[in-house]
């Protein structure tokens, strides 16, 4: 299926005239999976109602601003390793609900977003704060470093 599909002629010509980065960025954006079929027509007859050029524009500036990469990691056992816990501590932590919104449902396959993940489970500590300091560092060092680690 072609991702320009859906489009009026005019949007369609417009699209053709744009930069091979620009032309693949909204490819890709359209070809998302991870965008429901719904949204994608709902935003293809969106454009459609607009004036052409401004159509254009707005899908550029929607495909640029919306897309992401998101790096999957799939089931229990890759996210226990990821986290490098055993997949018993992985089940509790998704039963727990704690990560729910790092899960994500592909048909019935279950992935889970490695950032967000990432974001959510590891401890959030100001690596100045986490070491021990020596009674003869001096204080200007110490504050010298909270400011540069903010």
């Amino acid at each position: 299926m072609n991702a320009f599909e859906g489009f009026n002629d005019e949007i369609g010509e417009l699209i053709t005239t744009l930069d091979k980065s620009d032309i693949s960025t909204i490819k890709i954006y359209l070809s998302d999976k991870s965008l429901s079929e719904k949204y994608i027509s709902a935003l293809k007859t969106e454009c459609n109602n607009m004036v052409a050029s401004e159509a254009l524009f707005y899908l550029l500036g929607t495909a640029q601003n919306q897309l992401f990469i998101t790096k999957k990691v799939k089931g229990i056992m890759g996210l226990a390793t990821l986290l490098n816990v055993s997949v018993k501590t992985a089940q509790k932590l998704k039963n727990l609900g704690s990560i729910e919104e790092a899960i994500i449902y592909e048909k019935s396959k279950l992935y889970f977003d490695e950032n967000k993940i990432l974001e959510i489970c590891l401890p959030k500590k100001k690596p100045w704060k986490s070491f021990k300091l020596r009674e003869s560092v001096d204080e200007e060092f110490i504050k010298l470093w909270a400011n540069f680690s903010k």
